[in-house]
């Protein structure tokens, strides 16, 4: 239901936008539709090109690297890191979304 659930609104609010915007929003469908693990995460930067026009998407990608690495270095127990660190890339995925979404609608 979250992965149908994304897809509709990621559908919804890319309709009026450009491809460019659509393709890097559905980065967000990698963490929510998949487990990551390591490297994986590298997938995310695909969100950095939203950051020209979105300043707070950059920021909070920003965000999420360091609160990842802050996670993992307080808590030493792996399985429940792993928790955070997923929680965190399915908010920044929903962030970017919502973020795009108060853009003013683009004329074609």
């Amino acid at each position: 239901l979250a992965v149908i659930g994304f897809a509709a609104w990621l559908a919804v609010v890319g309709r009026e936008r450009e491809d460019w915007v659509v393709a890097s929003l559905g980065i967000g469908l990698v963490p929510i539709a998949s487990e990551l693990t390591n490297y994986y995460y590298a997938v995310l930067l695909g969100f950095a090109v939203l950051s020209h026009r979105s300043p707070e998407v950059g920021t909070a990608l920003l965000a999420v690297s360091a609160l990842s690495w802050g996670i993992m270095e307080v808590l030493h127990f792996y399985d429940v890191g792993f928790v955070g660190m997923s929680l965190s890339v399915v908010a920044l995925a929903l962030f970017a979304v919502l973020a795009v979404s108060r853009w003013r609608r683009e004329t074609s």
